[in-house]
C-alpha cells in the first residue's frame, strides 16, 4: 500500500505554499527521512521527507505550483 506525501498544515496564518523543487522524481528510490520535495512558504523553505523507504509515485505537481495543506503531492511505494 502506497503512503501519501502530504502538504503539512502550517497554521491558519500560512501564506501561499508553492513547490520550490523536487529532489526525487517519479520512479526514483528514496530512503526513510530523505528529502523528496522543497516547499516555499513566504520567504522560507521547508523540506518534506519520505515517510518510508521506497519508490516515488505520482502525480507530481510541477515546480512553482501552489499547493494547500493536506494535499497529496506524491505517494511512496514502500520497499522491504
Amino acid at each position: 500500500m502506497s503512503i501519501p506525501l502530504l502538504v503539512p498544515d502550517l497554521g491558519a496564518d500560512t501564506e501561499t505554499v508553492r513547490i520550490s523543487s523536487w529532489y526525487a522524481l517519479e520512479g526514483e528510490r528514496v530512503e526513510l527521512d530523505e528529502p523528496v520535495v522543497e516547499l516555499l512558504i513566504g520567504g522560507a523553505t521547508c523540506d518534506l521527507t519520505a515517510p518510508c523507504q521506497g519508490s516515488v509515485r505520482g502525480p507530481l505537481r510541477p515546480v512553482d505550483s501552489a499547493v494547500t495543506p493536506g494535499e497529496t503531492l506524491a505517494w511512496i511505494e514502500p520497499t522491504h
